[in-house]
């Protein structure tokens, strides 16, 4: 397939996401952020695209030439603001964020001096035959490029680990709040940028390509990386979707382990004759201050009992009741009668890559591998 037909289709695909995006109701201010990213994602292309046709057709429009290079330097800052939109609890767009936009300002301006400025015959010229690769601007810009991505890529994923700890110690199921999807975006992300500036880094010291080729790797696997990112999006089917991720109560666990009071004694036995006599844990939509009220104390005494004292998460502490539950009806033979995973949703699980995923690290072995030890003995 031609290189200038993906350029054209990852475009054409962003400006149709980025209209998914702005037809939703009761947007968002990561649907907005969303919509940034497609947009910076459909103008970085359409400019790539400017750059290789102005090589094919003996530079007609001179203007575009290197126009999209600073551009690259929005693409982490946007993706981290998303992200940090769908895991930080009350966000806003503040003026301080504009601090990021810095990096592409400094470079756009250096540009505007010292290349967008000159004369159409210049810059053809220096196009032409590579002559910018000569000046130190050229390997520090690659360098800022790949280490400014890769920054704002580890930090958003490093959101994601925060907002997912946070969410176990309130939610009994993450599976509302899955994002295997953005993950994807982002190592996908970490990948496409890495590869990209190894490739030019790699020249710039052994000349293994002419500039153009580098352009056309870089902007290939750029337009090949939107196409599954759109695909991914509209596959899940969440991507478009309010997942209200940043309502997460905030509980401050207690980390060190204190000695318990007579009164706090009383209560974790009261609390552990509670799990095994009424089963709440069977409510695959348990929370936090769901239970905390039904035992009449405060989510946040709860989550000081459960993380201080007990040195559990509350996602961990009740998963361990559902597997036992689980665990107790296998050895009463249900499984001849109903499959494993409806067991697991009798349970309280409603997920069958959850249950799987908690049970073997609890049990060290897999439910069917447990299910066959009962059956055997």
């Amino acid at each position: 397939m031609d290189a200038d037909f993906l350029l054209v289709i990852a475009v054409f695909e962003s400006l149709f996401l980025l209209f998914l995006v702005l037809t939703k109701k009761h947007k968002k201010q990561s649907d907005w952020l969303l919509g940034t990213i497609l947009f910076i994602n459909a103008l970085t292309i359409f400019l790539s695209w400017m750059e290789m046709y102005n090589r094919k057709n003996a530079y007609p429009f001179p203007f575009f030439i290197n126009s999209s290079t600073p551009f690259i330097l929005l693409h982490g800052p946007a993706l981290w603001l998303y992200v940090k939109s769908l895991t930080s609890e009350k966000f806003s767009l503040k003026p301080k964020y504009l601090i990021h936009a810095l990096p592409f300002l400094m470079l756009f301006t250096f540009l505007s001096l010292a290349y967008y400025s000159l004369a159409p015959e210049d810059k053809i010229l220096s196009d032409s035959q590579q002559l910018f690769q000569q000046r130190l601007s050229y390997p520090i810009t690659i360098l800022a490029i790949l280490v400014f991505t890769q920054y704002y890529i580890i930090s958003s994923l490093l959101h994601i680990k925060r907002y997912r700890k946070k969410a176990k110690t309130v939610f009994s199921s993450m599976d509302n709040f899955n994002l295997k999807w953005l993950r994807f975006v982002l190592f996908s992300a970490m990948i496409f940028y890495a590869t990209i500036s190894a490739t030019y880094i790699l020249d710039y010291f052994l000349s293994i390509f002419p500039y153009k080729i580098l352009q056309l790797i870089g902007f290939t696997i750029a337009s090949i990386y939107i196409l599954v990112l759109g695909f991914q999006g509209l596959k899940q089917g969440n991507i478009f979707s309010s997942h209200n991720l940043e309502n997460i109560p905030s509980v401050a666990p207690i980390k060190q382990k204190k000695p318990l009071l007579k009164k706090e004694e009383i209560f974790v036995t009261s609390l552990l004759q509670y799990m095994n006599d009424q089963e709440p844990f069977l409510n695959p939509d348990l929370t936090l201050s769901t239970l905390a009220k039904e035992l009449s104390v405060t989510p946040e005494y709860l989550s000081d009992i459960l993380n201080g004292h007990l040195k559990s998460s509350f996602f961990d502490f009740i998963n361990q009741f559902r597997v036992e539950k689980f665990k107790a009806l296998c050895k009463t033979n249900k499984q001849e009668t109903l499959t494993l995973i409806a067991i697991a949703y009798e349970c309280g699980f409603n997920s069958k890559a959850t249950f799987n995923r908690v049970f073997k690290k609890r049990t060290g072995i897999t439910p069917g591998e447990y299910s066959r030890q009962v059956s055997e003995s």
